[in-house]
């Protein structure tokens, strides 16, 4: 069921008549297997309709005070404006970027602002003067951009622009306690590692403003920068450590295992692949804690409508698309993973290097034309890439938390602990620059259409060793890349 209430929810959000197809035939299938009554079906029915109904509204009204915005910059392109940080800052080269809450011609909006300043923290009341910043004619995209951002427009503070006012925003946890602790740690990183702070910082708190180009380009052409994107593996690692220090501490709690991630979670902020897998979590935590089988696919839905219900402008982040629809196939392949017969450990090694490409390759067919018509581009080396640096990512996350904690705890250990992380990461950066160098593996394929391609996707997910089905559904990706073909040489 709740993936029929995400469905209508995704079909309001979208008001995309193919959407709101895709999600009646959802709603039917459902009811077809389920064998519900007609009274039950027309309360289904009407709870998802009220579901995309607020979808369709809350888009609009998120559009109406986009367009509000753009039309008072227009009028005006410098302008001074009052409210409050609403959400952790960005640090970057250079200057900073931040979330501001305040009105615009009596219009009360976000907008995000740009500022060569770096002594603002989330809470903080500000007067800021500057210009409105507006892309080049003919870039793709822009207000989808912003839309998937929740901001209403960019604006850039001239040098000195930026005072501060009395009073504060926020709540008084995020301000008081999870903000700092934010700031301490990335202060940690940057103390202890200087140049090298990149991209430890970007992979534990996802800021990916200090990360060095060339790392970042590696891990671009190799497919891997889902690595660094924080999201629900981040959460496995770090969930996996409190478990074995809870195991050494014989004692086995969900309360300790939800406070630990809860923490991260708070100290990170909003990002929304993170709140996704963190609201997974709590579902299957309340599951188990009620004796509930566990369903980490309807968990995945709960997710999916949870997030939009409150953040409803998120589906149009590339973010958002590409965490859900690749947390998505992996469970599903997950799911036709049968354990290996042979107990040697020979066998098991070869069944768990199978068993990742499998799934890494169920993603990436997933998340292909979503990333050819952000990016114009799909690395094919992105399933063994993942397995062969999940691992050394995994180490930097975890060792720069630690490394960050402990440096705050007693500072005399700093050095020592630095000097590790500082030799890790070196060795990242030419095992990852090098990989890249010698092996290009994007392509710039043509996007496909992708009802046709999804479409044969499923009937190849339900195939059951059909061989119709089979052929069907890899007919259908064919035809879509196809069509996108020829909409590339027409258009």
């Amino acid at each position: 069921m709740v993936w029929v209430l995400g469905a209508a929810l995704a079909a309001g959000v979208t008001g995309d008549p193919r959407v709101v197809v895709a999600a009646v035939f959802v709603f039917g299938f459902w009811v077809r297997r389920s064998g519900l009554s007609r009274q039950g079906a027309a309360v289904i029915a009407a709870t998802a309709l009220a579901f995309g109904l607020y979808g369709c509204l809350s888009i609009s009204g998120d559009r109406r005070d986009l367009a509000r915005v753009r039309a008072a910059a227009l009028r005006s392109e410098t302008g001074v404006l009052e409210g409050w940080v609403c959400a952790f800052p960005v640090y970057r080269y250079g200057g900073m970027a931040f979330d501001f809450e305040t009105r615009v011609e009596g219009v009360p909006c976000v907008v995000r602002v740009r500022s060569k300043e770096f002594l603002v923290s989330y809470g903080d009341s500000l007067r800021v003067e500057g210009i409105w910043w507006f892309p080049k004619p003919g870039r793709r995209g822009y207000d989808r951009r912003l839309l998937g951002q929740g901001v209403c427009g960019d604006f850039r503070a001239i040098p000195g622009g930026v005072a501060r006012l009395g009073g504060a925003g926020g709540d008084w946890v995020t301000r008081e306690v999870l903000s700092p602790c934010h700031e301490r740690v990335r202060e940690e990183l940057g103390r202890g590692l200087g140049a090298r702070s990149g991209f430890p910082i970007a992979v534990l708190l996802g800021e990916t403003g200090y990360l060095d180009r060339g790392l970042g380009d590696a891990f671009t052409e190799l497919g891997i920068t889902h690595l660094i994107a924080l999201s629900g593996q981040h959460l496995c690692f770090i969930a996996g450590v409190v478990m074995i220090l809870l195991r050494c501490l014989r004692r086995r709690s969900t309360a300790a295992l939800l406070a630990a991630i809860s923490l991260y979670v708070g100290v990170v902020g909003f990002i929304v692949s993170l709140w996704r897998a963190y609201v997974m979590a709590l579902v299957l935590a309340l599951a188990g804690s009620l004796k509930r089988p566990l369903d980490p696919v309807g968990a995945l839905g709960q997710a999916f409508v949870i997030v939009l219900l409150f953040f409803p402008h998120t589906y149009y982040s590339v973010g958002f698309q590409l965490s859900f629809l690749a947390t998505l196939a992996l469970l599903l392949a997950v799911r036709e993973l049968r354990s290996p017969t042979s107990k040697s450990r020979a066998s098991r090694v070869w069944f768990g290097i199978k068993s990742s490409l499998y799934v890494s390759v169920a993603a990436q067919l997933v998340v292909t034309p979503v990333l050819i018509y952000y990016f114009d581009r799909v690395s094919v080396l992105a399933p063994a890439a993942t397995l062969v640096y999940t691992l050394p990512v995994a180490f930097v996350l975890l060792y720069s938390g630690f490394a960050a904690v402990a440096s705050a705890a007693v500072p005399a250990f700093g050095p020592a602990l630095f000097a590790v992380l500082d030799r890790a990461v070196g060795v990242l950066d030419r095992a990852a620059t090098f990989s890249a160098d010698l092996v290009p593996g994007t392509v710039s394929p043509p996007a496909p259409e992708p009802y046709l391609y999804y479409g044969g996707l499923g009937l190849l997910a339900f195939a059951r060793g059909g061989r119709g089905r089979k052929t069907a559904g890899w007919s259908l990706v064919a035809v879509s890349f196809a069509i996108g073909i020829l909409r590339r040489q027409v258009f």
